[in-house]
Protein backbone atom coordinates (compact mmCIF):
# COMPACT_ATOMS: atom_id res chain seq x y z
CA UNK A 1 0.00 0.00 0.00
CA UNK A 2 3.16 2.29 0.91
CA UNK A 3 3.96 1.67 -3.12
CA UNK A 4 0.67 2.57 -4.32
CA UNK A 5 0.96 6.23 -2.25
CA UNK A 6 4.63 6.54 -3.19
CA UNK A 7 3.32 6.12 -7.21
CA UNK A 8 0.61 8.67 -6.33
CA UNK A 9 2.36 11.04 -5.20
CA UNK A 10 5.05 10.47 -7.90
CA UNK A 11 1.87 10.66 -10.68
CA UNK A 12 0.28 13.66 -8.41
CA UNK A 13 3.64 16.06 -8.96
CA UNK A 14 4.16 14.94 -12.26
CA UNK A 15 0.64 15.97 -13.74
CA UNK A 16 0.51 18.91 -11.03
CA UNK A 17 -2.37 17.68 -8.96
CA UNK A 18 -1.32 19.37 -5.98
CA UNK A 19 -4.44 21.00 -5.55
CA UNK A 20 -6.63 18.32 -5.65
CA UNK A 21 -8.04 16.92 -2.54
CA UNK A 22 -6.38 13.59 -1.99
CA UNK A 23 -9.55 11.01 -1.61
CA UNK A 24 -10.61 12.40 -4.96
CA UNK A 25 -7.60 11.25 -6.34
CA UNK A 26 -7.64 7.89 -4.72
CA UNK A 27 -10.80 7.60 -6.03
CA UNK A 28 -10.10 8.30 -8.95
CA UNK A 29 -7.16 5.56 -9.26
CA UNK A 30 -9.26 2.83 -8.31
CA UNK A 31 -12.81 4.09 -10.37
CA UNK A 32 -11.38 5.55 -13.61
CA UNK A 33 -10.42 3.34 -16.63
CA UNK A 34 -7.42 4.24 -16.58
CA UNK A 35 -4.98 1.64 -15.39
CA UNK A 36 -2.14 2.85 -12.88
CA UNK A 37 0.65 0.67 -12.10
CA UNK A 38 3.96 0.88 -10.74
CA UNK A 39 7.23 -0.88 -11.37
CA UNK A 40 10.26 -1.46 -9.20
CA UNK A 41 13.73 -2.06 -11.16
CA UNK A 42 15.82 -2.96 -8.22
CA UNK A 43 12.70 -5.74 -6.82
CA UNK A 44 12.10 -6.34 -10.80
CA UNK A 45 8.26 -6.75 -10.30
CA UNK A 46 5.11 -4.99 -10.02
CA UNK A 47 4.56 -3.46 -6.73
CA UNK A 48 0.88 -2.98 -7.71
CA UNK A 49 -1.69 -2.23 -10.79
CA UNK A 50 -4.89 -0.50 -10.43
CA UNK A 51 -8.36 -2.38 -10.93
CA UNK A 52 -8.97 -1.26 -14.00
CA UNK A 53 -6.48 -3.88 -15.74
CA UNK A 54 -9.31 -6.30 -15.02
CA UNK A 55 -12.03 -4.43 -17.40
CA UNK A 56 -9.80 -2.84 -20.11
CA UNK A 57 -7.96 -6.18 -20.52
CA UNK A 58 -9.57 -9.01 -18.76
CA UNK A 59 -6.64 -9.90 -16.22
CA UNK A 60 -6.48 -10.30 -12.63
CA UNK A 61 -4.58 -8.17 -10.78
CA UNK A 62 -3.35 -11.54 -8.97
CA UNK A 63 -2.40 -13.62 -12.02
CA UNK A 64 -0.39 -10.08 -13.37
CA UNK A 65 1.31 -10.30 -9.76
CA UNK A 66 2.49 -13.30 -9.95
CA UNK A 67 3.55 -13.53 -13.67
CA UNK A 68 4.78 -10.35 -14.65
CA UNK A 69 5.82 -11.57 -18.32
CA UNK A 70 2.17 -12.14 -18.94
CA UNK A 71 1.50 -8.46 -19.84
CA UNK A 72 3.89 -8.73 -22.33
CA UNK A 73 2.87 -11.61 -24.35
CA UNK A 74 -0.56 -9.25 -24.74
CA UNK A 75 1.19 -7.40 -27.07
CA UNK A 76 0.72 -7.85 -30.51
CA UNK A 77 3.64 -9.27 -32.93
CA UNK A 78 3.75 -6.09 -35.29
CA UNK A 79 3.99 -3.43 -31.56
CA UNK A 80 6.25 -5.58 -29.67
CA UNK A 81 9.57 -4.02 -31.05
CA UNK A 82 8.06 -0.56 -30.62
CA UNK A 83 7.14 -1.69 -26.98
CA UNK A 84 10.32 -2.87 -25.71
CA UNK A 85 12.12 0.38 -27.37
CA UNK A 86 9.68 2.09 -24.92
CA UNK A 87 10.71 -0.35 -22.20
CA UNK A 88 14.36 0.93 -23.08
CA UNK A 89 13.70 4.76 -22.74
CA UNK A 90 12.25 3.70 -19.18
CA UNK A 91 14.93 2.06 -17.75
CA UNK A 92 17.43 4.59 -19.54
CA UNK A 93 15.86 7.08 -17.07
CA UNK A 94 13.97 8.98 -19.99
CA UNK A 95 10.21 9.77 -19.60
CA UNK A 96 8.44 7.92 -22.68
CA UNK A 97 4.89 7.71 -24.48
CA UNK A 98 3.88 4.83 -26.68
CA UNK A 99 0.87 3.90 -28.87
CA UNK A 100 0.13 0.07 -29.27
CA UNK A 101 -2.46 -3.05 -29.52
CA UNK A 102 -2.96 -5.63 -27.55
CA UNK A 103 -4.99 -8.56 -27.19
CA UNK A 104 -7.53 -9.06 -23.74
CA UNK A 105 -7.92 -12.43 -21.97
CA UNK A 106 -10.82 -12.63 -24.45
CA UNK A 107 -8.50 -12.31 -27.46
CA UNK A 108 -10.33 -8.79 -28.45
CA UNK A 109 -7.49 -6.10 -29.84
CA UNK A 110 -7.76 -3.24 -27.52
CA UNK A 111 -5.67 0.05 -28.28
CA UNK A 112 -3.82 1.63 -25.57
CA UNK A 113 -2.07 4.85 -25.06
CA UNK A 114 0.84 3.82 -22.48
CA UNK A 115 3.13 6.93 -20.72
CA UNK A 116 5.28 6.37 -17.67
CA UNK A 117 8.53 8.13 -16.67
CA UNK A 118 11.37 7.07 -14.55
CA UNK A 119 11.20 7.96 -10.67
CA UNK A 120 14.09 8.66 -8.74
CA UNK A 121 15.19 8.07 -5.26
CA UNK A 122 18.69 9.52 -3.69
CA UNK A 123 19.84 10.02 -7.37
CA UNK A 124 18.84 6.03 -8.41
CA UNK A 125 16.56 4.76 -10.53
CA UNK A 126 14.37 3.67 -8.25
CA UNK A 127 10.87 2.56 -9.91
CA UNK A 128 8.86 3.19 -13.01
CA UNK A 129 5.17 4.46 -13.06
CA UNK A 130 2.67 4.94 -15.27
CA UNK A 131 -0.66 5.29 -16.54
CA UNK A 132 -2.54 3.07 -19.39
CA UNK A 133 -5.58 4.60 -21.28
CA UNK A 134 -8.27 2.55 -23.45
CA UNK A 135 -8.19 4.52 -26.39
CA UNK A 136 -9.93 2.00 -29.15
CA UNK A 137 -12.97 4.34 -29.56
CA UNK A 138 -10.66 7.13 -29.95
CA UNK A 139 -8.40 4.87 -32.35
CA UNK A 140 -11.85 3.68 -34.26
CA UNK A 141 -13.19 6.86 -34.57
CA UNK A 142 -10.10 8.30 -35.76
CA UNK A 143 -9.35 5.64 -38.35
CA UNK A 144 -13.76 5.95 -39.42
CA UNK A 145 -12.67 9.79 -40.10
CA UNK A 146 -9.30 9.01 -41.66
CA UNK A 147 -11.29 6.74 -44.52
CA UNK A 148 -14.08 9.18 -45.08
CA UNK A 149 -11.40 11.56 -45.76
CA UNK A 150 -10.12 9.27 -47.82
CA UNK A 151 -13.23 8.42 -50.01
CA UNK A 152 -14.04 12.12 -50.20
CA UNK A 153 -10.37 12.92 -51.50
CA UNK A 154 -11.30 9.83 -53.96
CA UNK A 155 -13.99 11.49 -54.86
CA UNK A 156 -12.96 14.77 -55.52
CA UNK A 157 -9.91 13.61 -57.19
CA UNK A 158 -11.61 11.01 -59.32
CA UNK A 159 -14.70 12.95 -60.30
CA UNK A 160 -14.83 13.89 -63.90
CA UNK A 161 -16.46 17.01 -63.02
CA UNK A 162 -15.15 20.70 -62.03
CA UNK A 163 -15.03 20.99 -58.37
CA UNK A 164 -13.48 24.00 -56.93
CA UNK A 165 -13.90 25.44 -53.25
CA UNK A 166 -12.85 29.29 -52.71
CA UNK A 167 -12.51 31.32 -49.62
CA UNK A 168 -13.57 35.07 -49.23
CA UNK A 169 -11.00 36.41 -50.62
CA UNK A 170 -12.22 34.58 -53.79
CA UNK A 171 -8.90 32.55 -53.50
CA UNK A 172 -9.01 28.59 -55.05
CA UNK A 173 -8.46 26.92 -51.87
CA UNK A 174 -9.05 23.35 -53.60
CA UNK A 175 -9.73 22.54 -57.05
CA UNK A 176 -9.70 18.49 -58.35
CA UNK A 177 -7.67 17.10 -60.70
CA UNK A 178 -10.25 16.98 -64.00
CA UNK A 179 -11.27 20.47 -63.13
CA UNK A 180 -7.99 22.23 -63.72
CA UNK A 181 -7.17 19.89 -66.46
CA UNK A 182 -9.98 20.69 -68.48
CA UNK A 183 -8.39 24.59 -68.32
CA UNK A 184 -4.83 22.49 -69.13
CA UNK A 185 -3.81 23.28 -65.78
CA UNK A 186 -2.59 21.51 -62.83
CA UNK A 187 -4.45 21.71 -59.45
CA UNK A 188 -0.69 23.31 -57.67
CA UNK A 189 -1.02 25.93 -60.85
CA UNK A 190 -4.43 27.17 -59.90
CA UNK A 191 -4.36 27.05 -56.03
CA UNK A 192 -4.01 30.59 -54.64
CA UNK A 193 -4.97 32.70 -57.19
CA UNK A 194 -8.12 34.33 -57.28
CA UNK A 195 -10.97 32.36 -59.17
CA UNK A 196 -11.61 35.65 -61.55
CA UNK A 197 -8.30 34.95 -63.16
CA UNK A 198 -9.69 31.86 -64.92
CA UNK A 199 -12.97 33.70 -65.88
CA UNK A 200 -12.66 34.94 -69.42
CA UNK A 201 -12.63 39.24 -68.75
CA UNK A 202 -15.91 39.80 -70.28
CA UNK A 203 -17.72 37.89 -68.00
CA UNK A 204 -15.53 38.96 -64.61
CA UNK A 205 -17.50 41.67 -63.49
CA UNK A 206 -20.46 39.85 -63.70
CA UNK A 207 -19.18 36.62 -61.51
CA UNK A 208 -17.24 39.17 -59.28
CA UNK A 209 -20.83 41.05 -58.60
CA UNK A 210 -22.38 37.51 -58.42
CA UNK A 211 -19.99 36.38 -55.68
CA UNK A 212 -19.74 39.84 -53.82
CA UNK A 213 -23.73 39.77 -53.41
CA UNK A 214 -23.97 36.38 -51.99
CA UNK A 215 -24.59 37.69 -48.37
CA UNK A 216 -27.35 39.52 -48.92
CA UNK A 217 -28.63 37.12 -52.02
CA UNK A 218 -29.36 33.79 -52.45
CA UNK A 219 -27.38 31.63 -54.27
CA UNK A 220 -28.72 31.33 -57.95
CA UNK A 221 -28.99 27.98 -59.17
CA UNK A 222 -26.85 26.45 -62.27
CA UNK A 223 -25.68 29.34 -64.38
CA UNK A 224 -23.01 29.45 -67.35
CA UNK A 225 -19.96 30.66 -66.19
CA UNK A 226 -17.42 30.76 -69.16
CA UNK A 227 -13.93 30.29 -67.84
CA UNK A 228 -10.60 30.57 -70.56
CA UNK A 229 -7.70 28.12 -70.43
CA UNK A 230 -4.12 28.29 -70.22
CA UNK A 231 -4.24 28.89 -74.21
CA UNK A 232 -7.22 31.84 -73.61
CA UNK A 233 -9.74 29.63 -74.93
CA UNK A 234 -12.94 29.92 -73.65
CA UNK A 235 -14.90 27.05 -72.28
CA UNK A 236 -18.28 26.87 -71.03
CA UNK A 237 -19.23 25.57 -67.63
CA UNK A 238 -22.48 25.05 -66.02
CA UNK A 239 -21.45 25.72 -62.34
CA UNK A 240 -23.93 25.53 -59.23
CA UNK A 241 -22.56 26.88 -56.03
CA UNK A 242 -22.84 25.88 -52.53
CA UNK A 243 -21.83 27.69 -49.54
CA UNK A 244 -19.44 26.03 -47.26
CA UNK A 245 -20.24 27.02 -43.64
CA UNK A 246 -18.53 24.21 -41.86
CA UNK A 247 -14.84 25.64 -42.97
CA UNK A 248 -13.76 28.61 -41.99
CA UNK A 249 -10.99 28.68 -44.24
CA UNK A 250 -13.73 28.20 -47.34
CA UNK A 251 -16.46 30.13 -48.83
CA UNK A 252 -18.28 28.72 -51.54
CA UNK A 253 -18.14 25.09 -53.16
CA UNK A 254 -18.71 25.18 -57.12
CA UNK A 255 -19.29 22.59 -59.24
CA UNK A 256 -19.70 22.57 -62.85
CA UNK A 257 -19.38 20.50 -66.43
CA UNK A 258 -18.52 21.08 -69.57
CA UNK A 259 -21.49 22.27 -70.97
CA UNK A 260 -20.52 22.02 -74.60
CA UNK A 261 -19.24 18.50 -73.95
CA UNK A 262 -22.72 17.46 -72.48
CA UNK A 263 -24.54 18.71 -75.60
CA UNK A 264 -22.17 16.85 -77.58
CA UNK A 265 -22.54 13.87 -75.07
CA UNK A 266 -26.66 14.47 -74.92
CA UNK A 267 -25.83 14.32 -79.19
CA UNK A 268 -24.62 10.75 -78.61
CA UNK A 269 -26.73 9.72 -76.26
CA UNK A 270 -29.20 10.19 -78.43
CA UNK A 271 -27.52 8.03 -80.81
CA UNK A 272 -26.70 5.11 -78.52
CA UNK A 273 -30.33 5.20 -77.24
CA UNK A 274 -31.72 4.27 -80.50
CA UNK A 275 -29.28 1.69 -81.02
CA UNK A 276 -30.08 -0.14 -77.31
CA UNK A 277 -33.54 0.08 -78.58
CA UNK A 278 -32.81 -1.84 -81.32
CA UNK A 279 -30.66 -4.13 -79.95
CA UNK A 280 -33.31 -4.44 -77.22
CA UNK A 281 -35.48 -5.61 -79.78
CA UNK A 282 -32.86 -8.38 -81.39
CA UNK A 283 -32.41 -9.60 -77.64
CA UNK A 284 -36.02 -10.02 -77.11
CA UNK A 285 -36.68 -11.67 -80.23
CA UNK A 286 -33.20 -14.31 -79.26
CA UNK A 287 -34.53 -14.59 -75.98
CA UNK A 288 -37.71 -15.79 -77.18
CA UNK A 289 -36.17 -17.44 -79.46
CA UNK A 290 -34.10 -19.20 -76.73
CA UNK A 291 -37.28 -19.88 -74.76
CA UNK A 292 -38.64 -21.78 -77.26
CA UNK A 293 -35.64 -23.45 -78.02
CA UNK A 294 -35.37 -24.91 -74.72
CA UNK A 295 -39.08 -25.44 -74.29
CA UNK A 296 -38.78 -27.83 -77.22
CA UNK A 297 -35.73 -29.18 -76.03
CA UNK A 298 -37.42 -30.01 -73.05
CA UNK A 299 -40.87 -31.65 -74.46
CA UNK A 300 -37.96 -33.55 -76.84
CA UNK A 301 -36.20 -34.85 -73.75
CA UNK A 302 -39.49 -35.50 -72.18
CA UNK A 303 -40.55 -37.32 -75.73
CA UNK A 304 -37.29 -39.23 -76.25
CA UNK A 305 -37.46 -40.85 -72.48
CA UNK A 306 -41.32 -41.62 -72.89
CA UNK A 307 -39.68 -43.44 -76.04
CA UNK A 308 -36.90 -45.01 -74.68
CA UNK A 309 -39.42 -46.33 -71.93
CA UNK A 310 -42.13 -47.12 -74.60
CA UNK A 311 -39.31 -49.45 -76.65
CA UNK A 312 -37.95 -50.96 -73.27
CA UNK A 313 -41.44 -52.08 -72.70
CA UNK A 314 -42.42 -53.24 -75.93
CA UNK A 315 -39.08 -55.18 -76.57
CA UNK A 316 -39.76 -57.05 -73.19
CA UNK A 317 -43.50 -57.94 -74.08
CA UNK A 318 -42.86 -60.01 -77.27
CA UNK A 319 -39.42 -61.10 -75.90
CA UNK A 320 -41.20 -62.36 -72.21
CA UNK A 321 -44.01 -64.19 -74.59
CA UNK A 322 -41.21 -66.08 -76.87
CA UNK A 323 -39.23 -67.29 -74.17
CA UNK A 324 -42.23 -68.34 -71.93
CA UNK A 325 -44.10 -70.30 -74.49
CA UNK A 326 -40.55 -71.57 -75.92
CA UNK A 327 -39.67 -73.16 -72.34
CA UNK A 328 -43.27 -74.47 -71.78
CA UNK A 329 -42.64 -76.66 -75.34
CA UNK A 330 -38.92 -77.48 -73.75
CA UNK A 331 -39.96 -78.58 -70.50
CA UNK A 332 -43.03 -80.99 -71.98
CA UNK A 333 -42.05 -83.77 -73.82
CA UNK A 334 -45.83 -84.68 -73.25
CA UNK A 335 -47.21 -81.29 -74.74
CA UNK A 336 -50.06 -82.58 -77.58
CA UNK A 337 -49.39 -81.57 -80.78
CA UNK A 338 -52.44 -79.02 -81.45
CA UNK A 339 -50.99 -77.01 -78.37
CA UNK A 340 -47.12 -77.84 -79.43
CA UNK A 341 -48.74 -76.03 -82.61
CA UNK A 342 -50.73 -73.49 -81.07
CA UNK A 343 -47.58 -72.18 -78.90
CA UNK A 344 -45.73 -71.88 -82.08
CA UNK A 345 -47.65 -69.97 -83.93
CA UNK A 346 -47.52 -67.43 -80.81
CA UNK A 347 -44.04 -67.83 -80.61
CA UNK A 348 -43.99 -66.70 -84.47
CA UNK A 349 -45.96 -64.04 -84.23
CA UNK A 350 -44.33 -62.44 -81.37
CA UNK A 351 -40.98 -63.04 -83.38
CA UNK A 352 -42.51 -60.96 -86.09
CA UNK A 353 -44.14 -58.14 -84.05
CA UNK A 354 -40.78 -57.73 -82.58
CA UNK A 355 -38.97 -58.15 -86.20
CA UNK A 356 -41.51 -55.20 -86.80
CA UNK A 357 -40.57 -53.08 -83.94
CA UNK A 358 -36.61 -53.55 -84.90
CA UNK A 359 -37.56 -52.44 -88.30
CA UNK A 360 -39.13 -49.36 -87.30
CA UNK A 361 -35.92 -48.02 -85.11
CA UNK A 362 -33.26 -49.13 -88.01
CA UNK A 363 -35.49 -47.41 -90.47
CA UNK A 364 -35.88 -44.21 -88.24
CA UNK A 365 -32.09 -44.02 -87.85
CA UNK A 366 -31.62 -44.46 -91.23
CA UNK A 367 -34.05 -41.41 -92.29
CA UNK A 368 -31.82 -39.38 -89.47
CA UNK A 369 -28.81 -40.05 -90.07
CA UNK A 370 -29.58 -39.34 -93.88
CA UNK A 371 -28.45 -42.96 -94.78
CA UNK A 372 -31.25 -44.31 -96.84
CA UNK A 373 -30.71 -45.18 -100.78
CA UNK A 374 -33.79 -45.13 -102.51
CA UNK A 375 -33.82 -47.22 -105.51
CA UNK A 376 -36.15 -45.96 -107.85
CA UNK A 377 -38.06 -47.68 -110.70
CA UNK A 378 -41.22 -47.48 -112.35
CA UNK A 379 -43.98 -49.47 -110.50
CA UNK A 380 -47.53 -50.17 -110.30
CA UNK A 381 -49.27 -48.53 -107.20
CA UNK A 382 -52.67 -50.49 -107.87
CA UNK A 383 -50.08 -54.03 -107.62
CA UNK A 384 -48.06 -52.22 -104.25
CA UNK A 385 -51.19 -51.33 -102.71
CA UNK A 386 -52.98 -55.07 -103.33
CA UNK A 387 -50.01 -56.93 -101.96
CA UNK A 388 -50.11 -54.69 -98.59
CA UNK A 389 -53.98 -55.38 -98.54
CA UNK A 390 -53.32 -58.99 -98.88
CA UNK A 391 -50.41 -59.41 -96.17
CA UNK A 392 -53.00 -57.89 -94.07
CA UNK A 393 -56.14 -60.04 -94.62
CA UNK A 394 -55.39 -62.46 -91.63
CA UNK A 395 -55.29 -59.60 -88.95
CA UNK A 396 -58.58 -58.05 -90.11
CA UNK A 397 -60.27 -61.33 -90.03
CA UNK A 398 -59.09 -62.12 -86.82
CA UNK A 399 -60.87 -58.70 -85.63
CA UNK A 400 -63.92 -59.00 -88.07
CA UNK A 401 -63.51 -56.07 -89.54
CA UNK A 402 -64.92 -55.02 -93.03
CA UNK A 403 -62.56 -54.22 -95.47
CA UNK A 404 -63.75 -52.66 -99.00
CA UNK A 405 -61.82 -51.85 -101.09
CA UNK A 406 -62.11 -49.37 -104.60
CA UNK A 407 -59.32 -49.94 -106.94
CA UNK A 408 -58.82 -47.82 -110.06
CA UNK A 409 -59.24 -50.19 -113.30
CA UNK A 410 -56.62 -48.30 -114.85
CA UNK A 411 -53.32 -49.13 -114.11
CA UNK A 412 -51.73 -46.12 -112.00
CA UNK A 413 -47.60 -45.82 -112.12
CA UNK A 414 -45.24 -44.20 -110.07
CA UNK A 415 -41.36 -43.55 -110.43
CA UNK A 416 -39.94 -44.48 -106.80
CA UNK A 417 -38.85 -47.24 -104.24
CA UNK A 418 -41.26 -49.98 -104.16
CA UNK A 419 -40.08 -51.05 -101.04
CA UNK A 420 -40.02 -48.32 -98.92
CA UNK A 421 -43.46 -47.05 -100.56
CA UNK A 422 -44.81 -50.52 -99.11
CA UNK A 423 -43.50 -49.38 -95.46
CA UNK A 424 -46.24 -46.06 -95.71
CA UNK A 425 -49.14 -48.72 -96.52
CA UNK A 426 -47.87 -51.33 -94.06
CA UNK A 427 -47.58 -48.30 -91.12
CA UNK A 428 -51.33 -46.77 -92.45
CA UNK A 429 -53.10 -49.86 -92.71
CA UNK A 430 -51.46 -51.33 -89.07
CA UNK A 431 -52.63 -48.11 -87.36
CA UNK A 432 -56.11 -48.47 -88.60
CA UNK A 433 -56.57 -52.42 -87.72
CA UNK A 434 -54.59 -51.61 -84.19
CA UNK A 435 -57.12 -48.30 -83.39
CA UNK A 436 -60.51 -49.83 -85.48
CA UNK A 437 -62.86 -51.70 -82.94
CA UNK A 438 -64.60 -55.29 -83.66
CA UNK A 439 -66.72 -55.17 -86.56
CA UNK A 440 -65.68 -51.84 -87.46
CA UNK A 441 -64.52 -50.65 -90.90
CA UNK A 442 -61.71 -49.96 -92.83
CA UNK A 443 -62.20 -48.92 -96.72
CA UNK A 444 -59.06 -48.37 -99.34
CA UNK A 445 -59.54 -46.27 -102.65
CA UNK A 446 -57.56 -45.74 -105.37
CA UNK A 447 -58.21 -43.48 -108.04
CA UNK A 448 -55.76 -41.73 -110.90
CA UNK A 449 -56.12 -37.76 -111.26
CA UNK A 450 -53.90 -35.59 -113.96
CA UNK A 451 -50.77 -35.52 -111.99
CA UNK A 452 -51.11 -38.07 -108.88
CA UNK A 453 -52.21 -41.50 -107.91
CA UNK A 454 -54.42 -40.53 -105.17
CA UNK A 455 -55.02 -43.16 -101.93
CA UNK A 456 -57.73 -42.72 -99.26
CA UNK A 457 -57.00 -44.89 -96.13
CA UNK A 458 -60.55 -44.66 -94.02
CA UNK A 459 -61.34 -46.08 -90.45
CA UNK A 460 -64.36 -46.08 -88.26
CA UNK A 461 -62.27 -45.83 -85.17
CA UNK A 462 -61.71 -44.07 -81.93
CA UNK A 463 -60.76 -40.77 -83.87
CA UNK A 464 -57.68 -38.36 -82.76
CA UNK A 465 -58.82 -34.98 -80.98
CA UNK A 466 -58.42 -32.44 -83.73
CA UNK A 467 -55.67 -30.32 -80.95
CA UNK A 468 -53.28 -33.45 -81.29
CA UNK A 469 -53.40 -34.08 -85.68
CA UNK A 470 -50.23 -31.47 -85.53
CA UNK A 471 -48.11 -33.21 -84.00
CA UNK A 472 -49.00 -36.72 -85.37
CA UNK A 473 -46.36 -36.66 -88.16
CA UNK A 474 -43.18 -35.83 -85.16
CA UNK A 475 -40.57 -38.43 -83.58
CA UNK A 476 -41.73 -40.21 -80.68
CA UNK A 477 -45.37 -38.79 -80.86
CA UNK A 478 -48.26 -40.95 -79.51
CA UNK A 479 -51.65 -39.31 -79.36
CA UNK A 480 -53.02 -38.85 -75.50
CA UNK A 481 -55.57 -41.63 -75.58
CA UNK A 482 -53.30 -43.91 -77.53
CA UNK A 483 -50.31 -43.36 -74.97
CA UNK A 484 -50.54 -46.59 -73.23
CA UNK A 485 -50.95 -49.21 -77.03
CA UNK A 486 -48.01 -51.25 -78.28
CA UNK A 487 -46.11 -49.18 -80.66
CA UNK A 488 -42.64 -46.68 -80.91
CA UNK A 489 -44.23 -43.64 -82.11
CA UNK A 490 -42.27 -43.60 -85.41
CA UNK A 491 -44.78 -45.47 -88.44
CA UNK A 492 -46.14 -41.90 -89.37
CA UNK A 493 -42.95 -39.91 -88.92
CA UNK A 494 -40.71 -42.65 -90.94
CA UNK A 495 -44.08 -42.89 -93.75
CA UNK A 496 -43.85 -39.06 -94.17
CA UNK A 497 -40.24 -38.86 -94.58
CA UNK A 498 -40.08 -41.67 -96.90
CA UNK A 499 -43.16 -39.53 -99.20
CA UNK A 500 -40.92 -36.51 -98.75
CA UNK A 501 -38.23 -38.34 -100.48
CA UNK A 502 -40.62 -38.77 -103.18
CA UNK A 503 -42.16 -35.49 -103.70
CA UNK A 504 -45.34 -36.96 -102.37
CA UNK A 505 -48.02 -35.21 -99.51
CA UNK A 506 -50.06 -36.70 -96.76
CA UNK A 507 -52.44 -35.07 -94.72
CA UNK A 508 -54.96 -36.63 -92.13
CA UNK A 509 -58.60 -35.63 -91.14
CA UNK A 510 -59.96 -37.28 -88.18
CA UNK A 511 -63.21 -36.91 -85.56
CA UNK A 512 -63.02 -38.55 -82.50
CA UNK A 513 -65.47 -41.25 -82.09
CA UNK A 514 -66.26 -41.12 -85.84
CA UNK A 515 -62.86 -42.16 -87.57
CA UNK A 516 -59.65 -41.38 -89.54
CA UNK A 517 -58.75 -40.96 -93.37
CA UNK A 518 -55.27 -40.77 -94.39
CA UNK A 519 -55.23 -39.36 -98.08
CA UNK A 520 -51.60 -39.82 -99.78
CA UNK A 521 -51.04 -38.14 -103.23
CA UNK A 522 -47.75 -40.04 -105.11
CA UNK A 523 -46.73 -38.27 -108.24
CA UNK A 524 -47.83 -40.64 -111.41
CA UNK A 525 -45.77 -41.39 -114.22
CA UNK A 526 -47.97 -41.12 -117.51
CA UNK A 527 -45.98 -42.14 -121.00
CA UNK A 528 -42.80 -42.47 -119.13
CA UNK A 529 -42.83 -38.58 -117.50
CA UNK A 530 -43.98 -37.93 -113.96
Amino acid sequence: MSQFKNSQIDIIEKYGLSNVPSDIIAAAFNNAQVIVYSYSLSLQRILFVSKAVESILGVDIESILSAQSKLLKLVSREDLPRVKEFLRSLKNGEKSSVEYSVYDNNKNLVNLKHSAFPVFEKNHLDRIDGVIYDISAEKKAFNSLHQSEKRFRSIFDSSEELIFIIDHHLMITSINNHGALLLAYTPSEMIGKSILSFISESYTSEISSLLSDFETKPLPGKIIWIFKDKFDNEIPIEVSLKSDSSDPESFLIGLGHDSARYLDMEYEILELKAKIDELNQIITVERNRKNSDDSFLHELNKIRNEFISNVSHEFRTPLASIIGFAETIDSDNDMPDETRSEFNKIILAEAKRLANLINDILNFSKMESGEIILHKEKASVNELLQNVVNSIQRKIEKKSIHLLTEFSPENIFFFGDKKWIEVVFENILENSIKFTPTQGKISVSLKGTASFAAIIISDTGAGIPANEIPYLFDKFFKGSKYSNEPGTGLGLCISKQILDLHNAHISIESKVNIGTSVFINIPRVINGKE
